[in-house]
């Protein structure tokens, strides 16, 4: 139909769906010799039972080559997940950890760099949520090392109830 614009994983026409909720770090998070998981202080949705989700984000941030970068997506039990996700690792040009996840993350997502700092992250999933909890980025060098691996401010999420 003439004037909508479709969302890309559902097909469903826009115009026809709740508003999207940002949330956009302000500031950078840096961590220091440190390669153990743990949610980002912003990037992360609060979910309720029994209620589907679109979630779509864009992370920045820079490693030294030495320590690398891992990440992973988490959240409650669902009955369904779809996480299509991409990255560019410092120094490419080209998207690699192309994926299409159909449950939460059970393993690291690494991404090396080959040289340069800057690494971005795009995803974009749809959850048919099952319980209550916190859907969330969790990441960490991928090995420690004494210089800071940093998230930039201005990365961010974006949600949308769907139902």
């Amino acid at each position: 139909i003439s004037g909508n614009h479709y969302h890309p994983l559902t097909m469903t026409p826009q115009n026809q769906m709740g508003s999207w909720v940002m949330k956009m770090k302000s500031a950078d998070e840096v961590k220091t010799s440190n390669t153990t998981l743990a949610n980002d202080n912003t990037l992360t949705v609060d979910m309720l039972a029994s209620t589907k989700y679109s979630i779509r984000g864009k992370i920045f941030y820079n490693t030294p080559t030495a320590a690398d970068f891992k990440w992973r997506h988490t959240g409650p039990a669902a009955f369904g997940v779809r996480v299509r996700r991409a990255s560019i690792a410092p120094g490419a040009t080209a998207y690699g950890n192309v994926a299409v996840d159909t449950a939460y993350s059970a393993a690291d997502i690494v991404i090396l760099e080959t040289s340069g700092s800057d690494g971005f992250i795009e995803f974009d999933a749809y959850i048919n949520n099952q319980t209550a909890g916190t859907f969330a980025i969790q990441w960490a060098q991928n090995t420690s090392n004494g210089s800071g691996t940093t998230v930039n401010g201005n990365s961010y999420l974006e949600y949308q109830i769907r139902g």
